[in-house]
């Protein structure tokens, strides 16, 4: 069995000499003293890296960078990043872009090795590869350009066929699109989750001129009330309740609420807290106290975000069910080709994955654009190769 492959992105001979020293012996390690060094060795060996050691001293904007860049190109690897200084705000932005844990350095030893061990005990290789191709090609398909997207699909799907059930979804897709204005539907729906009733008071106070607020004082209420409002859009989820704790039940709340966005708010600034409130799901972490500005600025900010979780999963309905058979998935590819061609723009593994999802398990970057031979050949022989011989396209990459 091959040892477990740990990159280390940072350039200092006291923690290079640490590392060997506790880890080595364990896990074949090998560094990279620049983030270009480690952005080009991550794209030769991202089938390989089980762990990525980051120093977000590095510069956190360069840092930040790198993970966002990397996250490009794969998200099998774990990300862990470290720092000198503690900053809050840094190791969220840090997650949010796919980092996975945050230490503090210099490393004790022990809090270092299990870390890693809790890390590779949460890596599943086939589930990472089921959640790759989600992940990036979400990512890929901004808000920005998702509108453009779908008048290249939908004009595609026109030229090639003529079946009903894509007729009815492209409707649905249409309503949908409606949707990209938060302000034009219905007031959106807040639960509000603090057991200071006057600062909950106070929230609630500010925000139901233009929402519908909901409050709630301790865990069992907030669910009690999700379950009552399944619709809801936005959780504001204090972290110390009387009854337990909101990063405890949040996953339960996002259950309730699959199309909720969920903000931790605090009073305390605790790194490990804020970077497992957004591992596992929410989406921003706020410390009280906070401006009332900021808030409506975020919460704005979110709403927009829910036309991606709206319009996505419908478009990944129409694509990646039985709605098209075989050939006019091909005729799909190759229309969509041609008309991105004609503005300069290529074809992506995402979109190849996004009609032939069985191909995602190969761990192809979805970001990489196709080779130009793939228009002389065609789509066809181009999948069937992927079926067949994957190691060919990575050659080419």
């Amino acid at each position: 069995m091959s040892p477990i492959c740990i990159m280390v992105v940072d350039h200092d001979p006291e923690l290079i000499q640490f590392l060997n020293q506790h880890l080595a012996g364990q896990y074949m390690l090998f560094f990279a003293e620049t983030p270009d060094i480690a952005l080009e060795e991550y794209r030769r060996r991202y089938l390989q890296i089980r762990i990525v050691l980051l120093n977000l001293d590095l510069s956190s904007l360069y840092a930040n960078s790198l993970i966002s860049r990397m996250r490009d190109i794969s998200h099998v690897p774990e990300i862990i990043v470290y720092s000198k200084t503690i900053n809050i705000n840094h190791a969220v932005q840090a997650v949010k872009l796919g980092a996975s844990s945050y230490l503090s350095s210099p490393f004790d030893v022990h809090e270092l090795t299990r870390t890693i061990e809790d890390t590779l005990s949460r890596f599943d290789m086939a589930k990472k590869m089921e959640m790759m191709t989600e992940k990036q090609f979400h990512q890929y398909f901004d808000i920005a350009t998702l509108l453009q997207l779908r008048k290249e699909w939908t004009a595609a799907i026109s030229d090639v066929t003529h079946n009903h059930d894509v007729d009815v979804l492209m409707s649905d897709l249409d309503y949908l699109s409606t949707f990209v204005d938060h302000h034009a539907k219905p007031l959106p729906k807040i639960l509000v989750v603090e057991d200071e009733e006057i600062y909950r008071d106070l929230i609630i106070e500010f925000l139901d001129r233009d929402f519908i607020v909901l409050g709630a004082g301790n865990c069992r209420d907030a669910l009690s009330i999700t379950e009552e409002h399944p619709d809801i859009d936005i959780i504001l989820l204090d972290v110390f309740l009387p009854d337990g704790s909101g990063t405890d039940i949040l996953p339960q709340l996002q259950e309730l609420a699959p199309m909720s966005q969920t903000v931790i708010i605090t009073a305390f600034e605790f790194v490990d807290i804020a970077v497992d409130s957004i591992r596992i799901g929410a989406v921003e972490y706020l410390n009280k106290p906070f401006k009332k500005d900021d808030l409506l600025k975020l919460i704005d900010h979110l709403l927009d975000a829910r036309y991606d979780k709206l319009i996505l999963p419908k478009l990944t309905k129409l694509m990646m069910n039985d709605t098209l058979h075989e050939g006019e998935k091909y005729l799909l590819l190759g229309r969509l080709m041609e008309l991105r061609s004609e503005v300069g723009r290529p074809l992506y593994m995402a979109d190849i994955m996004f009609v032939f999802p069985e191909l995602k398990s190969l761990g192809l970057p979805p970001t990489l654009p196709l080779p130009a031979h793939i228009s002389e050949k065609g789509i066809r022989h181009f999948v069937m190769q992927l079926r067949s011989d994957p190691g060919a396209f990575r050659e080419e990459e």
